[in-house]
């Protein structure tokens, strides 16, 4: 084997090389991690909602909704102050019935219970579900013998 012919060799596979190895990848990176929110608090919010209307239609109906029907999208207001973001709700849970349109205001820590309580309300109305009152016991004497020790006053 010639020196000549090995330069030869080693220059065609190098070029190839090249060539193969700088092609332009068809994933850009605009595509790698394409998701339909914009950020991390729009995705909380449309999981959370999506997760308590599935309760509510299963509270109802004993079943979970259509998965080709429903639907929960979370679009932030672009009004929306910083660190307290509003969000147009839409919930779509079948198809004969028209949507739930609902504005969420985030006035509190985003996984707070109390920032979805407007929204929970709004899909059992939506359902046909009423809210149970509390029940209170008629005799406060056991609760008030149990919170009172000796040394300890309210």
């Amino acid at each position: 084997m010639s020196k000549g012919y090995s330069w030869k060799n080693l220059c065609a596979v190098f070029i190839v090389g090249l060539m193969v190895g700088c092609k332009r990848s068809d994933n850009s990176s605009t595509n790698y991690f394409a998701t339909p929110f914009q950020d991390e608090s729009q995705f909380i919010v449309e999981t959370i909602v999506s997760d308590l209307t599935e309760e509510v239609f299963y509270a109802k109906y004993h079943q979970l909704p259509n998965p080709k029907y429903f639907s929960v999208r979370a679009v932030e207001k672009p009004d929306s102050p910083f660190g307290a973001p509003a969000y147009k709700l839409r919930i779509a849970l079948n198809w004969w019935r028209p949507d739930l349109k609902i504005e969420l205001k985030v006035n509190g820590p985003i996984w707070s219970p109390d920032v979805y309580q407007g929204v929970a309300a709004a899909l059992a109305r939506k359902v046909g579900l009423v809210a149970a009152k509390p029940k209170t016991p008629a005799d406060t004497a056991l609760l008030l013998g149990l919170t009172e020790r000796e040394g300890c006053h309210h």
